[in-house]
């Protein structure tokens, strides 16, 4: 037997051999248009089925539910085939969220993504080591000086997490010359509070 599952991209549908039961996985989008949902189709009893739900642009993922029921509130559901399914990927209107550091070896960002205009959204930044975090910027504009910054969603932002490099002073190291015998004499040193 021969079994199929929808995927988006240039191929229409990969095959998969097998025996066994066939079971229809078929899911649906609403809003039309919204956003898609990949990996549906035939699979044999027993099989993984990893759904995907993708927002198209203005709209972001909220729910996947079967019956009007919620099963799962993550784009990526992945459930063991036991018997046909209709499931509803469900979108709502949302805006993207960007992250980025400044400069790149400065630290790490993290909490971007799709999300439902209305709900709250907490961005992080983390500093490298020998980095300090400044503030968030958005087009050259300062909106928070907080690491963690939450603010409610209404648009697309494209956010800067700033950081800078923190001043070390090395102790310096003056190295003094051995005496016509040969003897080596101590080194002196200027420890980072001046001292010797």
């Amino acid at each position: 037997d021969f079994y199929f599952q929808f995927i988006s991209g240039d191929a229409a549908f990969s095959i998969i051999a097998g025996d066994g039961p066939t079971r229809t996985i078929a899911a649906t989008v609403a809003p039309v248009d919204a956003g898609t949902i990949d990996n549906t189709g035939l699979y044999p009893d027993g099989a993984t089925a990893p759904l995907l739900a993708t927002p198209n642009p203005g709209y972001a993922f909220v729910n996947c539910t079967e019956n009007g029921s919620v099963v799962s509130t993550t784009p990526k559901y992945t459930f063991t085939v036991t018997g046909d399914r209709t499931l509803v990927a469900n979108f709502a209107a949302g805006s993207a969220i960007t992250t980025s550091a400044a400069p790149l070896t400065g630290g790490n960002t993290d909490g971007g993504g799709s999300f439902v205009d209305g709900s709250n959204v907490t961005v992080e930044a983390v500093a490298s080591a020998n980095y300090q975090f400044v503030h968030w910027t958005e087009n050259s504009v300062v909106v928070s000086t907080q690491a963690a910054y939450t603010f409610t969603a209404g648009g697309d932002r494209d956010l800067v997490a700033e950081f800078t490099p923190i001043a070390t002073n090395p102790a310096i190291v003056f190295s003094q010359p051995p005496t016509t015998a040969g003897t080596l004499l101590l080194s002196s040193y200027i420890l980072p509070d001046g001292n010797f």
